[in-house]
C-alpha cells in the first residue's frame, strides 16, 4: 500500500533547501510555504540582557493547536509564538492556508507557550485557550482565553479575548493547559501544568515542596455556571494539587480504567513526575511511586496511547539522551551512585537521563496501574533534545507510530559550556563575573543541537512483540531534516484519509 503524507514546516532555508533537493519518493513530502501560504517563524533575538545564561528556557519555543475554526469541514492551524506574534492560518483546501491573524481580532502581546483548542461555552465553535510566561521575574503575564464570536460576513471566525470574565486568566508560569472533565458533571474543567523561574538550581536534590508553597505548583481551576455563565474557581489545594514540579508535559487519561479521567504531569529538572490519580470526590492522589519504578530525569514532552492494542493506555516521556556516542561524552560526565543514593533519601523516585516508555501491564490487588519500562528495549530511548511526543498511526497499518521533535538553539548541556558558566554564575542567578557584551559573544559562538526531527513506525504483529518494538524510520519516511523543532501536532489537513504532521519551528 502507498500512502503520501504531508509535513509543514516553518524555517525558511531549511524548508526550501531540502524540499529542492529531495529525490525519493518518502511516506511524508516537505511543503514549501509557496505552496501552503504559512509562513510563521518563532524567531528569536538574543540580546545582553535576554539570552540563555539568565533565561534558560528561552528556546523551549511554541505550541501547535489544529482544529476547524469556521466549521467548513477543513482543519485550521494556529501556532503560538514568544517573540512574535502568534498566528492563525484558515484552510482554504488543497492544502492552502491564508493568515487571519488580523482580522479575526486576534493580538498577544505576551511570551506565549502552549496552545489549548477548545469550545469553552459548548456552543459549538472552537475556542483558543494561550498559556503564556514573562521572562522578566518582576512582571507577571495574564493567560489568554480567545472565545469564538462566530462568522463576519465573509466567513471570516472573530474572536474575543475573555479570560479574566471567566476567571482564567491566571498569572503563573503556564507552559500548557489541559481542559477535561474531572468531577464527571458535564463540563470542561481545566488543569494549568505550570513551571516557575528560581533562585537555585533546580538539578540538585532539595526535596520537592508538598505543601503548595512551591511556585511551580500546577492549578486546578473547576468550570462553575454563574448566572448561566461559565466561570472558573480554583480548586487546586482543596483538590490536593500541591505539590511542585518544573512542569513540561501534560497527558489526561483513565489509567485504573474506574471511568474517572488522571493526570500525569512530566516535570523537568530534579522534581519527580507527578501521576494524579482522580478519587471521585474533587480529590487527587499521586501515585507515582506506586506504578512506575523509575521515570525520565528531565521529563519534557509527553504522550498516552495504546501502543500494543491491549485497551490500556501507555504512555511516553521525552528527555535529552543524544543518539551518538560523541555528544553522549560530551553531555555527561562521570555518574555518581552516590548522588543517586542522595536523591531517594530526599524522597525521589529514580529518574535517568533518556526517554521512557511506560506500558500498562494491568492492575495490581488495589486496583492501582502498573506500568513496566521498555524504553530500552522498544529503541525510542535516545532521541537528544526532544520536545513534542506524538502518537498515532501515520502508515495506517492499526498500530500507533511515535513521532518526536527535536533540536535547540544553544548547546547549554554540552561539559566545556557548562564550566564556562560555573566560572562566571552560578545557573539562572544574576551574579556573573564578566560584562553583557562579553557574555553575548561568548553565547553568539555556541553552537547548537540542530538534529533532524524521529519518526518511529510501531512494529506490530511483525516483530512478534505485539507492538511493544519501534523501527526508526526517520530517513525512509521524509523527515531526515535538521531543525530546531518544538511544538508540533497532526491532523488530516486535505481530508484524504491519512495523517498530516505540523512542525513549529525556530529561526
Amino acid at each position: 500500500m502507498n500512502y503520501k503524507y504531508k509535513v509543514c514546516a516553518f524555517c525558511y532555508l531549511t524548508l526550501f533547501l531540502l524540499a529542492s533537493c529531495q529525490q525519493k519518493k518518502t511516506l511524508f513530502e516537505l511543503l514549501p510555504s509557496s505552496q501552503t501560504g504559512i509562513d510563521f517563524n518563532n524567531e528569536i533575538t538574543e540580546s545582553d540582557s535576554l539570552n540563555v545564561l539568565n533565561f534558560e528556557y528561552i528556546f523551549n519555543g511554541g505550541g501547535v493547536g489544529i482544529g476547524d475554526f469556521n466549521n467548513d469541514g477543513l482543519q485550521d492551524i494556529f501556532f503560538s509564538g514568544n517573540q512574535v506574534s502568534c498566528k492563525l492560518y484558515l484552510n482554504k483546501g488543497k492544502l492552502a492556508f491564508e493568515d487571519i491573524t488580523a482580522k479575526s481580532g486576534i493580538k498577544t502581546p505576551f511570551w506565549n507557550t502552549g496552545v489549548s483548542l477548545v469550545d469553552i461555552n459548548q456552543d459549538g465553535l472552537l475556542d483558543i485557550y494561550l498559556c503564556t510566561i514573562n521572562p522578566d521575574r518582576s512582571k507577571s503575564s495574564p493567560k489568554q482565553l480567545f472565545v469564538n464570536q462566530g462568522l463576519d460576513k465573509n466567513k471570516t471566525p472573530i474572536f474575543k479575548e475573555m479570560a479574566a470574565e471567566v476567571g482564567l486568566a491566571d498569572s503563573s508560569y503556564v507552559t500548557q493547559a489541559a481542559f477535561f472533565d474531572y468531577d464527571k458533571d458535564g463540563d470542561l474543567d481545566c488543569y494549568l501544568l505550570n513551571n516557575a523561574l528560581e533562585n537555585f538550581d533546580r538539578s540538585q536534590p532539595r526535596g520537592q515542596k508538598k505543601d503548595g508553597s512551591g511556585k511551580s505548583t500546577d492549578k486546578l481551576y473547576r468550570n462553575d455556571q454563574k448566572s448561566g455563565k461559565v466561570y472558573f474557581t480554583d480548586v487546586s489545594k482543596a483538590a490536593g494539587i500541591t505539590i511542585e514540579g518544573w512542569g513540561l508535559g501534560i497527558g489526561v487519561a483513565d489509567f485504573n480504567q474506574d471511568g474517572w479521567l488522571d493526570v500525569y504531569c512530566a516535570n523537568d529538572f530534579q522534581s519527580n513526575d507527578l501521576l494524579w490519580m482522580n478519587n471521585k470526590n474533587g480529590t487527587f492522589t499521586n501515585r507515582i511511586a506506586d506504578c512506575l519504578q523509575h521515570q525520565s530525569q528531565n521529563s519534557m514532552g509527553m504522550d498516552i496511547a495504546d501502543i500494543n492494542n491491549d485497551g490500556l493506555p501507555d504512555l511516553v516521556n521525552l528527555d535529552m539522551m543524544p543518539e551518538d556516542n560523541l555528544r553522549q561524552k560530551m553531555m555527561f560526565s562521570k555518574p555518581s551512585y552516590e548522588r543517586y543514593l542522595l536523591n531517594l533519601e530526599r524522597g525521589y523516585q529514580p529518574q535517568f537521563v533518556r526517554n521512557t516508555l511506560q506500558l500498562h501491564r494491568g492492575f495490581d490487588s488495589t486496583g492501582s496501574p502498573v506500568f513496566s519500562e521498555i524504553g530500552y528495549l522498544s529503541g525510542i530511548y535516545a532521541t537528544d533534545w526532544s520536545w513534542s511526543a506524538l502518537f498515532a498511526d501515520f502508515d495506517n497499518d492499526g498500530w500507533r507510530d511515535l513521532f518526536i521533535s527535536n533540536g535547540y538553539k544553544k548547546d547549554v548541556t554540552n561539559l566545556d559550556f557548562i564550566s564556562y558558566n560555573l566560572e562566571n554564575r552560578s545557573f539562572n542567578t544574576n551574579d556573573r563575573t564578566e560584562n553583557p557584551q562579553e557574555r553575548l559573544k561568548r553565547m553568539s559562538e555556541l553552537l547548537g543541537v540542530k538534529k533532524s526531527n524521529f519518526i518511529f513506525r510501531n512494529r506490530g504483529d511483525s516483530s512478534g512483540t505485539e507492538g511493544v518494538l519501534f523501527a526508526d524510520e526517520t530517513e525512509n519516511w521524509g523527515l531526515k531534516i535538521p531543525s530546531y523543532s518544538n511544538g508540533a501536532a497532526y491532523a488530516d489537513l486535505d481530508n484524504d484519509g491519512d495523517l498530516d504532521l505540523v512542525v513549529n519551528n525556530m529561526n
